[in-house]
């Protein structure tokens, strides 16, 4: 069984997303296990613009190792969000493998490969699900939080700290909400796919089973010619037999057939004549 054109198209265009965020999350994951694992920045407070304020809020809240888990407790402390990191770095590492393999691959192996890439497209998008549900608890605890300056005028700075910190995470995390569902379409269409191969191709490789009351005929003998004798060429030659009678009588040639005797009545007067 062999793959419709529509159905090429959309593996290829599985296979081209999969390389492109498995790269682009990989190296966040490795960006973020770096700045865990480097001094505490410095940010220049005096003239920053707001993605500067979002790097900021992001990293006091998600990768500085003191983080801000002393004032109110939440989920993905510096520690755990590191983690987090270092598990997205691997499964996009595959990703990005087995969607360069997967390309490569046709025939019989090809539906392997289809299966195992759904199923790794289908843990990370949950991997994302379970990433974005912690990050939107941890936003609430963080209003929660802010929300005990009340009539404070830090509230509002607190409250855009939650903001910009967790809900960008959480975007992040979750694709755009437009790339995570297109994954999982991507995930099952592949996964489908794969199934009607193997079936296919469990069809395919089925042995024929005759009807009934029918039954093989033997195979034909091949006669030798007359006279043949089964010895190699290259030792025997080949040596014709004499021919056989092909007359319907039970003599054996050759025969002798008795000349008649010329003289046996030559003394004999002939007889008479009758007129």
């Amino acid at each position: 069984m062999e793959l419709k054109p529509i159905e090429i198209q959309l593996k290829n265009i599985a296979f081209i997303l999969g390389v492109l965020q498995g790269i682009a999350y990989a190296v966040m994951g490795l960006i973020c296990i770096i700045l865990y694992n480097q001094d505490v920045i410095n940010f220049d407070l005096s003239d920053t613009s707001y993605m500067d304020v979002v790097n900021q809020n992001m990293y006091f809240l998600l990768l500085w190792p003191k983080g801000y888990c002393g004032l109110f407790d939440y989920t993905l402390c510096p520690q755990v969000f590191t983690g987090f990191a270092w598990v997205y770095f691997f499964l996009n590492l595959g990703w990005v493998g087995i969607s360069i393999e997967a390309s490569r691959k046709k025939g019989v192996t090809l539906p392997n490969y289809l299966t195992a890439w759904s199923h790794l497209t289908l843990l990370i998008s949950v991997w994302d699900f379970i990433t974005v549900v912690i990050l939107g608890s941890d936003y609430s605890k963080c209003l929660d939080w802010a929300g005990s300056y009340y009539s404070d005028p830090l509230e509002i700075s607190y409250q855009g700290t939650c903001s910009t910190g967790f809900l960008t995470a959480l975007v992040i995390a979750a694709k755009g909400f437009v790339l995570w569902i297109v994954n999982v379409i991507f995930a099952l269409i592949l996964h489908n796919m794969a199934k009607e191969l193997k079936k296919g191709g469990q069809i395919y490789f089925q042995p024929v089973v005759p009807p009934l009351g029918f039954q093989a005929q033997p195979p034909p003998v091949q006669r030798q010619p007359s006279g043949y004798i089964s010895q190699s060429p290259r030792t025997a030659p080949y040596v014709p037999s004499p021919p056989q009678n092909t007359n319907q009588n039970h003599f054996d040639y050759p025969v002798t057939i008795p000349e008649p005797d010329y003289h046996q009545n030559r003394h004999q007067s002939p007889p008479a004549r009758r007129y």
